[in-house]
């Protein structure tokens, strides 16, 4: 039994798709990689005390998706991004004193 995710398959995939589904595909692709690279960016900058968690947790979480195909259009839910700008962020974290 073959793997439906071997590049055959996916190119194939992606041949079936319509120009509208394509392009709606490639928008949502660029819409998540700018919000990881946003909240990767914010999570660099913040103090450990802005971040509610470890860092490291979400960095793995940032780069996390939810994709799926209906109607002959594919969907991509940038969840991680989302994830972290809501919950991962402390909105007035307490000041670091010495």
């Amino acid at each position: 039994m073959a793997n439906s995710t071997e590049p055959a398959d996916l190119r194939s995939r992606w041949a079936e798709l319509d120009t509208k589904a394509r392009v709606l595909a490639i928008v949502q692709a660029v819409v998540h990689l700018t919000l990881a690279f946003v909240a990767f960016r914010s999570l660099a900058t913040r103090d450990t005390a802005a971040v509610r968690g470890p860092k490291l947790l979400w960095k793995s979480v940032i780069p996390a998706s939810i994709s799926t195909v209906r109607s002959g259009h594919v969907w991509i839910f940038p969840l991680g991004p989302i994830l972290y700008m809501t919950l991962g962020r402390r909105r007035n974290p307490a000041p670091n004193y010495p």
